[in-house]
């Protein structure tokens, strides 16, 4: 009979069998993924404050260098809009909404027409 294979995670400071462990790997996978996702919940919130605290220049710059042509095409309708057809959304980098204003107004009317029919 073999005896199973322990490692230590430093992780976590708890030992293991040594198949938590991926190859090369010095922390077990379940810290791995915990670590993962805590790396990407800090860079998202990096990029949301990076945003959040750009100027209004600098709003209209990544707006021109994104779309040097002025439109920007609505994700649900898919036709090329002007800028003045997009509310603002400073989390995105063109600093404007997915959705044009008359495709929010409609969805708007119709999520409004399913909960009060």
């Amino acid at each position: 009979m073999t005896p199973e294979l322990y490692r230590r995670c430093p992780h976590c400071d708890t030992r293991q069998p040594a198949n938590n462990f991926e190859p090369g790997r010095t922390i077990c996978t379940r810290c791995h993924a915990e670590r993962k996702a805590e790396k990407a919940k800090a860079y998202r919130a990096r990029r949301a404050a990076d945003l959040r605290a750009r100027t209004p220049e600098q709003v209209e710059a990544d707006r021109a260098r994104v779309r040097p042509d002025g439109l920007q095409t609505c994700n649900r309708c898919c036709v090329a809009l002007p800028f003045s057809a997009f509310a603002p959304d400073l989390r995105r980098l063109s600093g404007l909404n997915q959705t044009c204003s008359p495709c929010r107004v409609t969805r708007a009317q119709e999520k409004y027409g399913q909960l009060h029919a």
